[in-house]
């Protein structure tokens, strides 16, 4: 099984097991990486901006866009 297989694999298991998922993220290369997967699985779960203080402008830049998008997103796909 491949990297992003298992790593699918790893995220439906925890939906499974969860009550009310969340994911917490700093937005930094890992992180999006793994919240762009869980997000193609389920779409609704809250994203909770995790600050770390260290963050590089990008990073922040992201988070915004980030949060642009889901406020579309969720106008969009829940009128």
């Amino acid at each position: 099984m491949d990297k992003v297989k298992s790593a699918r694999a790893l995220i439906r298991e925890a939906l499974v097991e969860s009550q009310k998922p969340c994911f917490t993220c700093s937005f930094q290369a890992e992180d999006v990486v793994v919240l762009h997967l869980l997000l193609e699985e389920r779409p609704d779960v809250p994203v909770l901006f995790l600050d770390t203080g260290y963050h590089f402008p990008v990073a922040l830049l992201l988070w915004l866009l980030f949060i642009g998008a889901q406020l579309v997103w969720r106008g969009v796909a829940h009128g």
